[in-house]
């Protein structure tokens, strides 16, 4: 079934238009951040001196990692496997994006930066295809269909890695690393669109955007609607689980 937008004031369906991929380029430009938190610093960026290959846009996201945009429109397009393309060079060529970022954000903003990049794709369409060729692929992709109206947008998640590998960036021993299994536990029964991030000893989960933080000294710490709190017991989880639900369900 197609998505349907019904204005419930005029009594009748939203009109959906048409656009390309230049259209869909310029509204993510203007609002990447209002829709996925993630700022700007580069866009069409080429990798090298007469060369043809280049990232359309090029941003950084709220857990301070590199992030890629790719536009598709129509169903035929290989923009996935040009985003692969692009994550195998930047991770190649970390120094070249280290320069990048100092020069736009200056030096000790760029040294907080995670340079493993998530690619997000942006189209019109995608198919179980796109799916199946993902799994299994040591990408952090995302499928994003966008439906434009005359004076808003509908953005349609379709597929997501929802998980990341903690074994390397967490080592918690005892009670703490209990009780995280917990936390753990809480965000993904929330719902299948919840996004699991780990670098250093910070832990994210968002469903567009974040909406708790997690993070290790002795204790267990967390971070949820702008409040930090120590969490000690299983008790103090169930005491924040409404706050958590309610950062869930606003994104």
């Amino acid at each position: 079934m197609k998505n349907k937008i019904f204005n419930l004031k005029e009594k009748k369906e939203q009109s959906t238009i048409k656009y390309n991929k230049l259209d869909l380029k310029k509204v993510i430009e203007k609002n990447s951040f209002e829709l996925f938190k993630i700022r700007l610093i580069a866009n069409n960026y080429y990798f090298e001196k007469d060369n043809t290959d280049y990232i359309e846009d090029l941003g950084i996201d709220e857990n301070n990692q590199l992030v890629i945009f790719e536009y598709r429109i129509g169903k035929m397009g290989k923009v996935v496997q040009n985003g692969f393309l692009i994550i195998d060079y930047i991770l190649k060529h970390v120094s070249q994006f280290k320069m990048l970022c100092n020069d736009i954000l200056g030096v000790e903003e760029a040294k907080r930066i995670n340079y493993s990049p998530r690619l997000i794709v942006l189209g019109d369409h995608f198919h179980r295809y796109d799916f199946e060729s993902l799994k299994g692929l040591p990408y952090q992709v995302e499928l994003n269909e966008i439906i434009m109206f005359d004076d808003s947008l509908l953005v349609n998640r379709t597929y997501i890695n929802k998980r990341s590998d903690l074994t390397k960036l967490i080592e918690v021993k005892g009670e703490a690393r209990e009780l995280f299994i917990e936390l753990r536990n809480f965000c993904f029964y929330l719902g299948e669109e919840v996004v699991e991030y780990g670098y250093d000893n910070i832990v994210t989960y968002r469903r567009v955007n974040n909406f708790l933080l997690a993070y290790f000294t002795n204790d267990l710490h967390v971070c949820v609607q702008n409040k930090d709190y120590v969490i000690k017991s299983i008790d103090d989880i169930i005491s924040i689980g409404g706050l958590i639900e309610e950062e869930y369900d606003k994104n």
